[in-house]
């Protein structure tokens, strides 16, 4: 009996265990735009990660396409731990991208605005960021169709 426990036991162990490798999503670890825009073939479901730090005139670029249930997301290591400064922006080219826990401080809006998104984006959001120390217009209707 014992044996024939152990001849079910173990299949079932090995089927749940690949299952976890199986399902687990992508995940990119970055600490610049550069890294950023390398990554042209961004698969749906893929997490970037930012690294922890302070980063001056960042131009952050993100050109992908995820799907409603694996959206591209590209968030801070932890919420509020990548702190932007100087001339960074960041520009969403894409659908189905979330961004989170990003801080700029004080951008002088060379170009007009901080986060953009693209006309052909949709379904993508930006949260749990903040934009401090600027007293930007904000401009929801050009992003709004």
């Amino acid at each position: 009996m014992r044996r024939l426990l152990l001849l079910l036991v173990v299949p079932l162990f090995s089927l749940f265990s690949g299952y976890s490798v199986l399902s687990a999503k992508e995940s990119i670890t970055i600490s610049s735009a550069k890294e950023l825009s390398k990554l042209s073939t961004v698969k749906a479901g893929t997490e970037i990660v930012w690294r922890n730090g302070e980063y001056a005139n960042e131009r952050l670029v993100i050109t992908a396409s995820g799907t409603a249930a694996k959206p591209i997301i590209l968030r801070a290591e932890s919420d509020g731990g990548v702190r932007f400064t100087g001339n960074s922006y960041l520009r969403i080219k894409g659908s189905n991208i979330v961004v989170r826990g990003f801080v700029w401080n004080n951008p002088p809006l060379e170009k007009g605005v901080v986060v953009s998104f693209d006309k052909i984006s949709s379904h993508s959001l930006l949260e749990e960021c903040v934009i401090k120390g600027n007293k930007s217009e904000m401009r929801p209707e050009n992003n709004i169709k």
